[in-house]
């Protein structure tokens, strides 16, 4: 129980680190695009640098969830130095309605979060490990089910996409 507490811990960790990981490989290309490369490799090899000191910092403290909160700050490092030389270049500008959706995102996202962390306490006895797998099966996709209509819902509602937008998705 106590390694299952401490996997999940760095999962959640690892986690915080995911949009800002996939901030940095969507920001990549332009740099490639445009045959400047040396600032993304120079960015990256600190951001490695970043994430060692970091791992090392505060593995002795927090473990492996330590090393995973290294890990996600260092990619968000990453991330907000690309982007912020994208902007110095003027390659990339972000637009008043770009911000507020992504605010709104954000805020979704959060919700979403809470709510799953309430949920997951009411289903908790379905996921014990004394659980068939059926049953953990069965209470993690009403997780993952749940968690997904939520933040539809909350983006909605918040005006942050608009049902148009999801509907030309299928």
């Amino acid at each position: 129980a106590a390694a299952t507490r401490g996997t999940a811990l760095a999962l959640q960790a690892f986690a915080l680190g995911l949009p800002a990981f996939s901030a940095a490989k969507a920001s990549q290309p332009s740099f490639f695009a445009r045959q400047k490369m040396r600032a993304p490799v120079i960015i990256a090899l600190i951001g490695g640098g970043l994430d060692l000191a970091l791992s090392l910092a505060l593995f002795g403290r927090f473990g492996a969830q330590g090393i995973a909160w290294a890990a996600a700050a260092a990619g968000w490092f990453n991330a907000l130095a690309l982007t912020a030389l994208l902007v110095q270049s003027g390659q990339w500008r972000l637009q008043g309605e770009v911000i507020r959706r992504m605010l709104l995102m954000l805020v979704s996202a959060i919700l979403m979060g809470v709510m799953l962390l309430f949920a997951g306490d009411v289903l908790a006895p379905w996921l014990d490990a004394a659980q068939s797998p059926l049953t953990k099966l069965a209470a993690l996709s009403a997780l993952v089910f749940s968690g997904l209509a939520f933040y539809m819902a909350a983006a909605l509602v918040l005006k942050c996409v608009n049902w148009r937008a999801w509907q030309n998705l299928a």
